[in-house]
């Protein structure tokens, strides 16, 4: 799919915005000669802002008709969660605030969030009390009239940075640049594929009253005729009490060793959806896509194994949280936390989703018509599991299953 971008907005005066290969807006160029330039790491972190203004040399301070300008130039440098401005040390962002260099004393001064019940900055305040900052939005993120403070600290609207210099006005989301003037981003949903029914410029699904939309990916819980997103750092306020279980449920998994996992799925160009059933497993949409070999038997049972490109695939995971599985571990069988259950699943996922999957039946003549389903893969799911379990001190599973008092499908 081609991606069409947002190359310039007369209303802002822009004249022009160029595009990095990632699709980063890298330089954007205003119609009076100013201009604003990011610079990105190769993941697509942004490392640097450059604001150039233009200032007209011939007297009549008008723009439009100066051919000599002075170029003043203002930087800010991102370093992880500090921040420099014009090569100074500005500011350290933490989970509910910020650290700020305290004036003309030598020591530091603490801010703090207010937030509402959508992770906007309603409030800034010391830490006697005293508020430096009050942010009042409309439903899309533009800044109400009677804010006051403004000029106090930029990160605001779902907690991101507001640009305003040159009139630019824009949140940066990480994936995307947001545009609340329109109620749109000025670049394609990276992961638009996924959802076919939804423009690929909206925000929240065009319900920013309903959603928010932390970094513009997702995982999708659905149940009954309800379906929510997923992301890092929402939560659920609806009436479903499987969405809110699940929704539980994955933060509990990102937060004891399973970030990089639920990462993975949210990043990825397939789509993962969770579901209810009575038994926890995962289906990937195209078996083909998400294996590495695509495996055909003939009238002998012999497997022939075709290479494939490995192009992956999306899939539902199933979650019964009701059930409670047991499995031999190095303390016996014990009962696995259904946190565990579900990190076992997305290892599941994670290897469809790459397209490594390994679908070749594991025992495929086993008397037992349950065991005889079970699935090379599960070696990966189970590598993804303990690697969990030791992350917060729990016995390590030893094998898939007991079958007839031994070991079945033991973990090297």
């Amino acid at each position: 799919m081609k991606e069409i971008q947002l190359t310039r907005d007369y209303n802002k005066g822009i004249s022009s915005i160029s595009y990095d290969q990632f699709g980063n807006p890298f330089k954007v160029t205003f119609g009076n000669k100013s201009s604003i330039e990011y610079v990105y790491s190769a993941d697509g972190i942004k490392l640097k802002a450059r604001h150039i203004t233009a200032i007209p040399q011939d007297g009549t301070g008008s723009s439009s008709s100066s051919t000599n300008y002075i170029m003043s130039k203002d930087s800010t440098d991102y370093i992880g969660d500090f921040i420099y401005h014009n090569n100074r040390f500005s500011r350290y962002n933490w989970g509910n605030g910020y650290i700020v260099p305290a004036g003309s004393s030598s020591g530091y001064a603490y801010r703090f969030y207010i937030r509402d019940h959508q992770g906007n900055n309603r409030l800034v305040t010391t830490s006697t009390g005293t508020v430096k900052q009050t942010t009042h939005y409309y439903p899309d993120g533009v800044t109400h009239d009677k804010s006051t403070g403004q000029g106090e600290q930029v990160y605001k609207y779902s907690g991101k940075e507001l640009d305003r210099m040159h009139g630019l006005d824009w949140y940066d989301y990480g994936a995307r640049e947001y545009d609340p003037t329109i109620g749109q981003f000025i670049s394609m949903d990276p992961l638009c594929e996924k959802y076919y029914n939804v423009s690929p410029y909206a925000y929240c699904a065009g319900n920013p009253v309903r959603y928010v939309d932390p970094d513009g990916r997702t995982i999708q819980i659905t149940n009954k005729d309800e379906t929510w997103t997923y992301t890092f750092g929402t939560t659920y306020d609806g009436q479903n009490k499987y969405i809110r279980s699940v929704y539980e449920l994955l933060n509990t998994l990102k937060d004891r060793g399973g970030e990089d996992y639920i990462k993975q799925l949210i990043d990825s160009k397939h789509l993962f959806t969770i579901k209810k059933d009575d038994r926890s497993r995962f289906k990937a949409d195209k078996i083909g896509a998400a294996s590495i070999l695509h495996v055909t038997r003939n009238v002998n049972n012999v497997s022939t194994e075709i290479p494939k490109e490995k192009i992956g695939s999306g899939g539902i995971i199933f979650m019964a949280l009701d059930q409670k599985p047991e499995c031999p571990t190095e303390d016996g069988m014990r009962e696995i936390p259904n946190y565990v259950v579900l990190g076992h699943e997305i290892g599941h996922a994670m290897h469809a989703d790459t397209g490594w999957a390994n679908y070749e039946q594991y025992s495929p003549n086993h008397e037992d018509s349950e065991f005889g389903k079970v699935t090379n893969d599960e070696f990966y799911a189970m590598k993804i599991e303990n690697y969990i379990r030791e992350q917060n001190g729990q016995p390590r599973r030893t094998a898939y299953s007991i079958y007839n008092g031994k070991p079945f499908m033991s973990i090297p």
